[in-house]
């Protein structure tokens, strides 16, 4: 049987490693295998057979695995809701340092700098974005 000169590194029988052994130093070293498995199970196959207990095991990791993502989309949902309401006396600890909200808030409604954190009222950058969002959102029409 010979061997492909010209094969990619990854399908040459020389490169799996099972069984092989490099002179490193004097030294053999037995090198790893390269392949990898997955196992994957589908939960809800019925042909899927183990014993009751197994069964159960798995039927309830099945449930706390629904019950967690589910309620991260709904944690994502509401906090994505909160960040649209207008705040009047507040800002939800959440949302205090974070830039991009307090600046949005501030272009919406005209206010909100005096939630924010005491961190991003230090930042001058921010300050700056802040003072140029009041000057073009509070532009007073003198008329004729």
């Amino acid at each position: 049987m010979s061997k492909r000169k010209n094969c990619f590194p990854l399908n040459c029988d020389s490169n799996l490693g099972f069984n092989d052994e490099q002179k490193n130093g004097g030294k053999k070293l037995k090198l790893m295998p390269r392949n990898v498995r997955i196992v994957l199970i589908d939960f809800s196959n019925s042909f899927f057979r183990v014993g009751d207990d197994d069964q159960n095991e798995i039927r309830r990791w099945e449930l706390l695995l629904k019950k967690k993502f589910s309620l991260q989309q709904e944690g994502k949902k509401k906090w994505l809701l909160n960040r649209e309401l207008k705040y009047k006396h507040f800002f939800p600890i959440e949302f205090m340092n974070d830039k991009e909200f307090v600046l949005n808030h501030t272009k919406k409604y005209g206010y909100g700098l005096e939630f924010a954190s005491p961190k991003l009222k230090q930042d001058r950058d921010f300050l700056m974005q802040v003072i140029q969002l009041s000057k073009d959102g509070f532009k007073v029409d003198v008329g004729n």
